[in-house]
């Protein structure tokens, strides 16, 4: 039987899971959406040497996407430091260390939101939007995204959402192209039998008219 996620996922398949998520959200979409066999198993192995060394998980990503400081406890442990002067909410778009297993050509990228202390803010549209603009300047054209509920979150104490991008497919742009083409060269050619044919009417009906007036004149 072939393992769960073995094979990479298309665009059209995310888009319909993640279309389908965002009507019901009562879906897990780790359910239908991971990584491959060999790269759940890096995950995991990773996960497990961050846990060694770091306090939390949360004290990692600080440290790692937020270029937060960090110390070591009596512990042996490493935990992260706030800067003094964090009293805005950081954001972070980052290419995704370990991609769920999705076709060649689509790029997995995780925008993490770190709200400063005593602050509720969460990952929101506009944060997604902003995110969206950002890899459209990176030259990416197509956008998926979804974010997890709280309670199916890996990390749960530092919103973050998943963006899926890709870029034009040209073989699918030359296809709409040719399709484009062979369309107007189609219309074009039943335009030219169209005005034939009127033309083909004009001169019958004048025939039938000169043939009458001839009929009329010798009556």
């Amino acid at each position: 039987m072939t393992e769960k996620n073995a094979i990479p996922m298309t665009w059209d398949e995310v888009k319909e899971i993640t279309e389908s998520y965002k009507r019901s959200s009562s879906e897990d979409l780790r359910w239908k959406l991971g990584r491959s066999p060999s790269d759940l198993k890096a995950y995991l192995e990773a996960i497990k040497r961050i846990k060694e060394q770091y306090v939390t998980v949360s004290d990692y990503i600080k440290v790692s996407k937020f270029n937060f400081e960090q110390e070591t406890v009596s512990s042996g442990k490493l935990r992260s430091v706030s800067p003094p002067d964090f009293n805005e909410t950081a954001k972070r778009l980052v290419i995704n260390d370990f991609p769920y297993n999705f076709a060649p050509g689509m790029h997995h990228y995780v925008l993490w939101v770190l709200a400063p202390p005593g602050s509720n803010a969460s990952l929101s549209e506009a944060d997604i939007e902003g995110a969206i603009s950002d890899l459209r300047n990176m030259g990416f054209e197509h956008f998926l995204y979804w974010v997890n509920p709280v309670d199916l979150k890996s990390i749960k104490d530092i919103d973050h959402g998943h963006i899926v991008c890709r870029k034009q497919d040209r073989r699918e742009e030359a296809m709409r192209d040719l399709t484009y083409r062979n369309d107007l060269a189609f219309r074009r050619m039943m335009r030219k039998g169209e005005e034939e044919q009127t033309e083909r009417e004009k001169k019958l009906i004048k025939h039938h008219l000169e043939r009458e007036s001839k009929s009329g004149n010798g009556g």
